[in-house]
């Protein structure tokens, strides 16, 4: 469960509530309780301890401001310890009795007091410089021209999308008086309401996906939303009210213009309430046959009127900024535009809306609301309140304000227009007084460089957090605000900064003192100190404890009904977490984090024993599986030199509860070879954000639906130095910008404009990038991160390709990535030593990489190999946090922004995490065995035909002569070797150590007396190992009684591997089953692998699969088995081509199993004990913590998976005791 606003149905009822005790002793109590309403005692805050606190310094000059922050850092260094609020309270009191608000302002939001030392520190180093401006997203701000002394305050209200589920719950359960608003809005609603509207705003938590989305749509719907985006944009203005905070303008988006009007005292809250409603109400019923269509278009007005040209059912709706408009019309006019944009290379795509608004489509709607006004008392504006329609201020007669607002449902929204002339009238401060921050990103479009300041006061975070970030860049340029209310009822005393400070509640015990519970000690000392109280979210799961061992892996179900604990699935409280706001860890002493760690621990230690208990009690011995994390890579090459050894982690126990027969594929023996299987589940929610380092510029790849233009300002809106970079065509780098005509020409031929930086390049061109990153770094300075969003277009569906089109789709997504992530490795390790770094991809596989069950999504498997390359730069980038963030239809892009910021300062270990259907998601690994019922169930028989690619040596061969000796099928082998002459040359047959047959070799290959090159002897020899292993696997394989063939083939050749496979059906008349084996390594660091190295791996696997999914005839095959690797499950350093190649492969068979009726799966495996691994290779495995599988115990796993395997069981796991495999399956576990 979660903490939410109990909120009454209306103004005027009680609050009630039961209370159940059960004893141990039998002793049942129920209390039932009725709220206190008269007056008694003050208000006491819900919450004492908030996450962060504002601290303010304020002096007449800069040496002034110097001079304070050095007093107060070396108040803090001589170890004085205050508890959070009251230092920060201490310096509001001191900054509203002694310095006026025009003076010099230094703003910080701390977590801690080891936090504000630090930003302290930084704060400093600016100023020392002469810095004019700080906005730090970490929490630092200062102006040395202040906005506020002369410049406006304009309050911006949003219009509908802008809702979610829990807007501003943290302010409504910290101030209690802004739930009246959602009171008010109960008590008149009553009769037009299923329930009470703050029972769709403040929703009991969803606990399953399929709750979540519906309270997602209920709130959605336009008869909810808009009485809902009224009631908290009422609340939201009460509280800047409290602070002291007063409009000089106000304006809305759409919608948002009725809360303006309402707050320019037009009319009062009934009304907004009644209108509100009622606009909702007559917009849902106005649909008819055809509702019409909107859709969004990166670009601006006057292209997308020249665009809509012969279009007369299509309109412009809104004008949002610069570089977005949204049209409006037919359904049919404009899916026709959306068609034409998208030809004419212009980003559009239709938006989910209920109805055309702002259309002619909706004048049914604005004439029943136009009658509606006509009953309602208007009265002149106390303050200026700007129209959407006139993009200017409303005139002061109140008939001519409900004129025009009559019309405004119908009317395109000049959002552009708007802000330009609350500008012009002097507006430098806007405010966005609602959920979320979709106007604050439209404002630093439209205004760019201009100076201005715009800050969201609930970004649809945490909102406590987020409102003190916003009011603290409000006084940091210095308006005039108390921050008074931020400490009423919070138990805050004032502090003296001239002497030590000295608690006084420690004169009553002493430092030896403890309170004692019945679970829980801690000393009276660091009760007093405050610890902070937890952030008001749900229950959930840490993926970053040190101290504590992630849960078991799911497990198979014992054969009789067992006691066990039930997993606590975590839920977000909200889709997306507040990007970028460092929560840092709880202060504390060492003593308590010990003990809430051992605590946890021991609750495990009783999970795991429960475990133990169920196992001994139904008769099967448990066994036991010892855990550590180290990355796996392929047996078959000598892995890449580690940079640093790694050592194994402590991790838990994982119970294995046997049946009480033992299953087929139970291995005795210290080094199980074990089966895992993907799924997709609720990722816990972000709980510890960081930073990125400031002065060093994030590139942003430019995405199809504007995103990265979302993205972008967001991340300026914090302070950070934001570059877009889009792919083109072009044979060189350049730089562009989108407002060409108040650009200037540079002598090296790029456009510099005033606006923002937008790079352009071939981003499939090594060199081009590289020439494009210095550009960058030129221009400015440093490059931090890399955020790459290329990857989110339409893709061409996969049944519609030819392998050039998948050629083509492969090489866009990886290239333009590996290019990237090669030029900036340097600079990405860098940044991470200093203040933080990302590398953050984006992909749209459903939001849920694909593993998320039965349900059909269309989507390109080639993205994979994005994913793929990410997980190996994790092992080569020391401290860079990476990201790979999977999406599904962008449907919201503001929701979808809001998701690459909150994952680009996650500080939690998940490196793939997916969004489907707005619910943070990522990749569970299970163990699961085979069934033991199906296991001996036979595969094939001595009519099947199976093909084989990989060759007659290695892995691929010791399978084959499984096969042929259980079922002497027909075998045919595809490999690129030439099949060996029969018998060997007599210079070399009867020699067999090395020296020997290189000797021989040197003489054959000499001549005329001259010796041959030693490269030549050593090819020749390796050609002839490979000879001899082909010969005798081909030998042995006849032995078996199977007929075998083996065909010298380049799998990557379409029309002669194609052949073969036609040549299988034509001579047989069948093909049961198809085991792909195929594939090179050529292991390099990503920082030294060439491109054409990188094309040669990844095509020797993914071409040839792709030419199987086309030639195989599914109707009549049994089973399709891609050979994949832990490598691209996991990543592993020097292996990032591979890890892409596995990667694609494993969502190939995805998209094949969910359309061919037979079994297609995609075994990832762990290393195999192959005859070519040495006993150094061996030990190396051994300290990282992988067990190898046994050649025998590799064919028997592959045996059972022919046998027992699900259809629908894609992605296989098979390895030995492998510590990563076993970290990701304990940490996923629930």
């Amino acid at each position: 469960s979660a903490p939410r606003p109990w909120i009454r149905p209306d103004a005027r009822s009680a609050l009630r509530a039961g209370v159940s005790a059960f004893g141990f002793g039998g002793t049942n109590f129920h209390a039932a309780l009725e709220e206190y309403q008269d007056d008694f005692l003050p208000h006491k805050a819900s919450r004492h301890n908030w996450p962060e606190e504002i601290f303010v310094l304020r002096a007449a000059d800069r040496d002034g401001l110097l001079a304070e922050i050095d007093k107060l850092a070396s108040w803090l260094k001589a170890g004085n310890e205050p508890p959070l609020r009251d230092l920060a309270y201490t310096l509001h009191c001191r900054m509203r009795v002694d310095m006026p608000a025009d003076s010099l302002t230094l703003a910080l939001v701390a977590s801690s007091l080891i936090d504000l030392q630090q930003m302290l520190g930084m704060a400093r180093a600016e100023l020392a410089t002469d810095t004019e401006l700080i906005l730090n997203p970490q929490g630092i701000y200062f102006a040395a021209e202040p906005l506020g002394k002369e410049g406006k305050i304009a309050f911006l209200y949003p219009g509908q999308g802008s809702q979610y589920p829990d807007m501003l719950a943290d302010l409504v359960m910290q101030f209690p008086q802004l739930a009246e608003t959602f009171e008010l809005a109960n008590g008149l609603l009553t009769d037009q309401l299923p329930r009470p509207l703050s029972e769709y705003v403040f929703p009991v938590p969803a606990h399953d996906d399929k709750t979540s989305r519906r309270q997602r749509a209920e709130l959605t719907d336009t008869r909810v939303a808009q009485p809902a985006l009224g009631a908290a944009g009422a609340a939201m203005s009460r509280f800047l009210t409290l602070t002291g905070l007063e409009p000089d303008f106000v304006a809305g988006h759409s919608y948002g213009e009725l809360v303006a009007l309402w707050r320019a005292g037009v009319f009062d809250a009934d009304t907004l309430q009644t209108v509100s409603a009622a606009r909702g109400r007559f917009m849902d019923e106005a649909t008819g046959p055809d509702s019409g269509a909107m859709a969004a278009v990166i670009a601006d007005q006057t292209a997308v009127e020249q665009m809509l040209s012969g279009l007369p059912d299509v309109t412009i709706a809104n004008l949002n900024s610069p570089r977005q408009t949204v049209i409006s019309g037919a359904t049919a006019a404009v899916e026709q535009a959306v068609e034409r944009f998208v030809h004419q290379g212009i980003n559009a795509k239709r938006i989910p809306v209920a109805c055309a608004f702002h259309s002619p489509l909706v004048e049914p709607a604005q004439k029943r609301l136009a009658a509606l006004l006509e009953t309602i008392e208007f009265k002149p504006p106390q303050i200026g309140v700007y129209s959407n329609t006139l993009g200017g201020p409303y005139p002061d007669d109140p008939a001519e304000i409900r004129r025009v607002l009559s019309l405004q449902l119908a009317q395109p929204v000049r959002f552009t227009q708007e802000i330009e002339a609350l500008y012009a009238a002097g507006t430098r401060l806007f405010i966005e007084a609602g959920p979320r921050s979709v106007l604050t990103g439209l404002v630093h479009q439209i205004l760019g460089n201009r100076p201005h300041l715009a800050v969201a006061m609930d970004s649809g975070g945490h909102g406590l957090l987020a409102a003190q970030r916003a009011l603290a860049q409000v006084i940091a340029i210095g308006v005039d605000i108390d921050l008074g209310v931020l400490y009423e009822g919070r138990d805050v005393h004032e502090i003296n900064l001239n002497a030590a400070y000295t608690d006084p509640a420690l004169s009553a015990y002493g430092p030896t003192t403890w309170l004692v519970n019945g679970g829980r000690a801690r000393r009276w000392l660091d009760v007093q100190k405050g610890l902070p109280d937890p952030v008001v979210q749900p229950l959930r799961v840490s993926l970053t404890g040190s101290l504590t061992p992630p849960a078991a892996p799911s497990l198979p179900q014992a054969d009789q009904p067992v006691s066990q604990p039930q997993p606590v699935r975590p839920v977000p409280p909200r889709p997306f977490a507040e990007p970028l706001a460092p929560l840092h860890a709880v202060p504390g002493t060492e003593a308590d984090l010990v003990m809430q760690q051992t605590q946890q621990l021991m609750a495990r230690f009783l999970e795991m024993q429960a475990s133990v208990m169920s196992s001994y009690l139904a008769d099967a011995p448990p066994t036991t599986l010892s855990e550590s994390i180290a990355p796996a890579a392929p047996v078959d090459q000598q892995p890449a030199h580690q940079a640093h050894k790694q050592r194994p982690l402590a991790e838990p126990v994982v119970v294995v509860r046997r049946k009480s027969r033992p299953a087929v594929s139970q291995v005795t023996g210290p080094s199980p070879v074990m089966r895992f299987t993907l799924r997709a589940a609720d990722a816990p929610v972000i709980e510890a954000t960081a930073g990125l380092a400031p002065g060093r510029a994030i590139v942003i790849t430019a995405d199809a639906y504007g995103i990265a233009d979302v993205v972008a300002d967001m991340l300026r809106a914090q302070g950070y130095d934001a570059v877009i970079v889009s792919d083109s065509p072009t044979n060189r780098a350049s730089h562009v910008n989108g407002s060409a005509e108040n650009g200037t020409t540079l002598s090296n031929g790029h456009t510099k404009g005033a606006g923002d930086w937008h790079y352009a390049a071939p981003l499939a061109d090594n060199a081009a990038v590289m020439q494009l990153l210095a550009t960058i770094r030129a221009d400015h300075r440093a490059i931090g991160s890399l955020l790459h969003l290329a990857a989110l277009k339409p893709a061409t569906p996969f049944d519609q390709l030819d392998l050039n089109g998948w050629q083509q789709a492969v090489e866009d997504n990886l290239l333009s990535f590996f290019n990237l992530v090669q030029g900036l490795q340097a600079d990405l390790v860098s940044a991470a030593t200093a203040g933080g770094s990302c590398l953050l991809a984006a992909t749209q596989m459903g939001g849920d990489f694909a593993v998320g069950g039965g349900q059909r999504r269309s989507f390109s498997p080639a993205q994979a190999s994005i994913a793929g390359l990410l997980k190996t730069a994790a092992h080569e980038m020391p401290g860079v946090r990476t990201k790979v963030v999977d999406f599904g239809q962008p449907d919201d892009l503001a929701a979808l922004a809001q998701a690459v910021l909150a994952e680009t300062g996650a500080a939690d270990s998940l490196i793939e995490v997916g969004y489907r259907d707005g619910i943070r998601t990522m990749i569970a690994t299970d163990y699961a065995p085979v069934d033991s019922h199906r296991a001996n169930v036979p595969a094939l028989d001595d009519k099947s035909v199976i093909l084989v690619t990989g060759g007659a040596r290695g892995i691929t061969a010791s399978v084959v002569q499984e096969l042929a000796q259980r079922y002497r099928p027909t075998v045919v082998l595809a490999g690129r070797s030439p099949l060996p002459p029969e018998r060997e040359a007599r210079e070399t047959a009867d020699l067999t150590s090395a020296r020997e047959i290189k000797a021989a070799l040197l003489r054959s290959l000499s001549s005329d007396g001259k010796p041959a090159a030693l490269s030549e002897v050593e090819a020749a020899y390796q050609r002839l190992l490979r000879e001899r292993e082909i010969r005798v696997n081909m030998e042995r394989l006849r032995r078996t009684g199977a007929t075998v063939e083996y065909h010298p083939v380049d799998v990557r050749d379409e029309a002669a591997f194609g052949a073969l496979i036609d040549g299988i059906y034509g001579r047989f008349d069948r093909l049961d089953g198809v085991i792909h084996g195929a594939g090179v390594v050529e292991d390099k660091l990503i920082k030294d692998k060439t491109v054409d190295s990188l094309r040669r791996v990844l095509s020797t696997k993914v071409d040839s699969a792709f030419v199987l999914s086309r030639m195989l005839r599914p109707d009549s095959l049994k089973f399709l088995v891609f050979f994949s690797s832990v490598s691209g499950r996991f990543g592993n350093r020097g292996q990032g081509d591979y890890a892409a190649a596995n990667e694609v492969l494993n969502k190939l068979a995805v998209l094949l199993d969910r359309d061919w009726p037979g079994h297609v799966v995609s075994i990832n495996w762990g290393p195999w004990d192959a005859g070519m691994v040495s006993d150094e290779l061996r030990r190396q495995f051994q300290q990282r913590g992988v067990s190898l599988v046994p050649i025998d115990v590799g064919c028997q796993r592959l045996v059972e998976e022919l046998s027992a395997g699900s259809k629908g069981e894609v992605e296989v796991l098979i390895c030995g005791e492998d510590n990563q495999v076993m970290a990701h399956a304990a940490s996923t576990a629930g």
